[in-house]
């Protein structure tokens, strides 16, 4: 029996880098797709040379622990989450091995003898189909988990450009909105909030209401401001949009980095408390 590198590699490496994706989403850390199909390529390596006859060392548990730490040092950097990631990937890998062993034990697949060690045939797109029921089942777990916890109140200052304002933030973890493209957190804002930071553009809590065409106005209005929609559920709303934009958040020790706020149509506290939701964006 041959094996194919090229489809050994591909298939690796598009499994890997899914893994590390659901890895992320457990983990609420933020996706760098570059990345996480830069790690995914070392995985992919890792499974063609592995079979590899003179290289059988490559096969033990400890190799295998340490290419697990690397692929996620290089798919999330130095992250103080690292080892919670780390063992997040380990885990969301012994799953889907599981997944695909059962798969094979249900369909009466036999176990084919290779260099390396036994494997069982499964055709890619079964491997995709049960990567995408995993992957269904994590993001149902992580949505489930999701606990609603007002905790404390923080100061949030943001600066667009040369205008930077200060806020009275709610950390809250119920705040668990995201951006679907990258999973970055997202700040949630009262409206007024986009008015002091573009004060000379006219803007009223009505134009919140429909963000569309407020995006379509601010892109014309003032083109160097990063803005996107985001998509978010709510009590009493199945689906709805949310107008965000680029702009940087200052930490403790005075360093700015990249943030994403959202503006709500209406007020994030009732009694005027706060202005803003943090928690899952902190």
């Amino acid at each position: 029996m041959q094996l194919c590198g090229e489809a050994l590699f591909a298939l690796n490496t598009a499994i890997d880098t899914g893994l590390l994706a659901c890895s992320a989403r457990l983990c609420g850390q933020r996706l760098f797709w570059r990345r996480l199909l830069a790690a995914g390529c070392l995985g992919g390596a890792y499974a063609v040379a592995a079979v590899l006859p003179e290289l059988g060392f490559l096969r033990s548990g400890l190799i295998k622990l340490c290419l697990a730490a690397g692929m996620c040092l290089l798919a999330f950097g130095g992250s103080r989450r690292l080892f919670r990631l780390t063992a997040a990937f380990c885990a969301m890998g012994c799953v889907f091995a599981g997944a695909v062993t059962a798969f094979t034990q249900l369909t009466g697949t036999g176990l084919m003898r290779v260099p390396g060690g036994g494997y069982y045939p499964v055709s890619a797109l079964a491997l995709c189909a049960v990567g995408t029921l995993c992957a269904a089942v994590c993001r149902i777990f992580f949505s489930a988990c999701a606990q609603h916890s007002a905790r404390s109140f923080e100061q949030l200052t943001l600066r667009l450009g040369e205008r930077e304002i200060t806020l009275r933030a709610l950390v809250d973890t119920g705040n668990v909105l995201k951006d679907p493209m990258t999973n970055e957190p997202v700040f949630v804002l009262d409206w007024q909030a986009a008015a002091r930071m573009l004060p000379d553009v006219a803007l009223s809590e009505q134009d919140f209401s429909h963000p569309p065409e407020l995006l379509q106005r601010l892109s014309r209005e003032k083109p160097s401001v990063r803005l996107r929609l985001i998509p978010y559920r709510a009590v009493g709303v199945r689906q709805g949009l949310l107008l965000a934009m680029r702009c940087e958040r200052k930490e403790k020790n005075g360093r700015y980095i990249p943030a994403l706020a959202a503006f709500s149509p209406t007020p994030v506290s009732g009694g005027g408390e706060y202005e803003a939701l943090t928690g899952g964006a902190a």
